[in-house]
């Protein structure tokens, strides 16, 4: 938090630095106590709780030529903008959050919408046995052999799912790390 005021006095700063000398003090430190003496006298001496801002502030940063052809290449291979590759890289870093290129997300978003389906068939499933009134050995026998391949298909497709997951967020885990170890 900054604790530093600059005043543009103009044309009576020669004045004021005249006044400072008179009395003996640095001409900052004497715009210091006034400035005290006066917020103690408004009830105003008490400095409020400092609260940090949340809003985006920007941030101008240099690189020469490797690293700017470095990023350019980690956000060709993102299929993201500068500014998105750099903030994948902060949060790598700092959070070693996963990063995921633009096909990565749309690969986890279909795989997650044929998991929900997975889902839904299975709750039909569910339903379907417990409406069900089974009278013989032969229909139970039958019906269960049914949802058994029936489950291990859905099985299948789950660890399907489960394993594309994995090799994406691994994917993003260890983006940052391919440059280096070729």
């Amino acid at each position: 938090m900054r604790k530093q005021l600059t005043v543009n006095l103009g044309e009576q700063h020669e004045a004021w630095l005249a006044y400072a000398k008179s009395c003996g003090i640095k001409p900052n430190t004497l715009a210091a106590l006034i400035l005290k003496e006066l917020l103690k006298q408004e009830g105003l001496d008490e400095a409020p709780e400092y609260v940090p801002s949340t809003a985006k502030r920007g941030l101008y940063i240099r690189l020469n030529a490797d690293e700017l052809a470095f990023l350019d290449e980690y956000s060709a291979k993102m299929k993201r903008t500068r500014q998105k590759a750099i903030i994948a890289v902060i949060r790598n870093a700092i959070a070693s959050e996963p990063q995921f290129s633009l096909d990565e997300e749309i690969t986890l978003k279909n795989s997650n919408r044929e998991l929900s389906r997975i889902g839904v068939n299975l709750n039909q499933i569910t339903r379907k046995l417990n409406s069900l009134n089974m009278v013989t050995y032969q229909d139970n026998r039958l019906l269960l052999k049914r949802v058994l391949e029936s489950t291990d298909k859905l099985s299948g497709q789950i660890k399907k799912h489960v394993d594309l997951v994995w090799d994406v967020i691994n994917a993003g885990r260890y983006r940052m790390a391919l440059k280096g170890k070729k």
